[in-house]
């Protein structure tokens, strides 16, 4: 039975709506298009700085018509 509320629990993470969203009205890049990246560095938060529940206050779930996507 835990494995089954393990499932259900992965489709619920899957349904959050991302944080980030584009603006309606982004147009797409064309194929001359470049970006150049300088002096960036990324890290992932330590454990104990997130949680599933730090991130569900910051999104929303999607709702499908039908059911899951």
């Amino acid at each position: 039975m835990g494995a089954l509320v393990s499932f259900e629990r992965v489709f619920e993470i899957l349904d959050l709506r991302p944080a980030i969203a584009e603006k309606p009205d982004a147009r797409p890049l064309g194929t001359e298009a470049s970006v150049e990246f300088d002096n960036v560095w990324f890290a992932y938060p330590h454990g104990q700085e997130v949680s599933l529940a730090s991130l569900e206050s910051v999104t929303v779930p999607e709702h499908h018509a039908g059911g899951r996507c």
